[in-house]
């Protein structure tokens, strides 16, 4: 919901409702991140305190909002179009398998292995996914769309 609202206000410009969408998902985002953190804390021994992830996630959403609203246009980063790129996969992976594997690695590494263990890898696996599954399958997802609208084009003439 936050991503949606944010990409509205960076291609239309912020209003209210977006504001509002934008502050109730954060709203909730805070809460399950609570929640979970907490849940980790009390039955599986994590000794963190679930605010400094909740600050470290609003640190995050200040950025993206920070693009959102071209604050950062004058940036020219080239590595900036792969980091997006990789959005989109490691959002489909870092919800299970991040857990997972702080799950894992907690005990025995502790928190900070853990985090850098984690971080890594599931940058690593997005970059995988995005490489070997989704440009193979943009790639033929266009030679069929082309290949689609060339055969209407051709029923139209006839």
């Amino acid at each position: 919901m936050s991503g949606i609202a944010m990409y509205l206000m960076y291609r239309f410009g912020p209003d209210l409702k977006l504001w509002g969408l934008l502050g109730a998902s954060w709203l909730v985002m805070q809460s399950d991140l609570v929640q979970h953190a907490d849940h980790l804390r009390h039955d599986k021994g994590m000794d963190r305190s679930p605010y400094v992830a909740l600050a470290l996630v609003t640190v995050f959403y200040l950025l993206v909002l920070a693009v959102a609203l071209h604050k950062l246009d004058r940036i020219g980063w080239k590595w900036l179009s792969t980091a997006g790129a990789l959005v989109y996969p490691l959002y489909l992976l870092h919800e299970e398998l991040g857990w997972a594997m702080i799950r894992t690695l907690y005990g025995h590494v502790g928190a900070w292995a853990t985090l850098a263990i984690t971080t890594v890898s599931l940058i690593v696996l997005a970059w995988l996914v995005h490489r070997f599954v989704e440009k193979p399958s943009q790639r033929w997802l266009r030679a069929r769309l082309d290949k689609e609208s060339r055969g209407r084009a051709a029923a139209a003439e006839a």
